[in-house]
């Protein structure tokens, strides 16, 4: 195994492992699942710093990982796969936007990307999943499911865009 090889194993286990702890730390935590925490943080620096396969591969690892630290209920193989594996894979979304130089634009660009299509995800399964846990909400499921997963995850969106970028800026020059 060649150096850089081993130095992205290195990195990629570290950035799991902080959104893993980052993840039991809970800043705001809703009653049907989601929660405010800085997560997705490490998963977005590993996607900008390593590239975008090196995001999928951390951000499913974590699901996988996330998944056994907080015991969900699971309605079934697809709700699973749009809320972890999909939802946290798409972390990678943010190694396709360049990072050298001064700008912090895409850096921006990549953490607003990353949870647009997070919040994709979650909302998908909102919808779909809707009847098993608010049963009157039913007929207004799309509005439900984008106000309720929207209201964490723009929280996320926030904290993020205030964190990464910065920390990105120090690490590109180490790394």
């Amino acid at each position: 195994m060649n150096r850089s090889r081993l130095k992205d194993f290195v990195l990629i286990g570290a950035c799991i492992s902080l959104s893993l702890l980052f993840s039991m730390w809970k800043i705001w935590r809703l009653p049907q699942g989601g929660s405010v925490s800085l997560e997705m943080v490490p998963l977005i620096i590993i996607s900008l710093l390593r590239g975008w396969r090196s995001g999928v591969v951390s951000g499913v690892i974590f699901s996988f990982l996330h998944l056994l630290q907080q015991a969900p209920v699971i309605f079934g193989a697809l709700q699973f796969l749009l809320d972890y594996p999909l939802a946290f894979g798409s972390a990678g979304i943010a190694g396709i936007f360049p990072v050298r130089g001064k700008s912090i634009l895409p850096v921006i660009f990549a953490v607003i990307s990353v949870f647009a299509s997070h919040l994709f995800f979650h909302f998908l399964s909102g919808v779909i999943f809707i009847e098993k846990f608010a049963p009157g909400a039913v007929s207004y499921r799309y509005i439900y499911s984008l106000l309720y997963n929207g209201s964490y995850l723009g929280v996320d969106l926030v904290l993020s865009m205030l964190i990464v970028p910065g920390v990105v800026r120090r690490l590109v020059k180490v790394i």
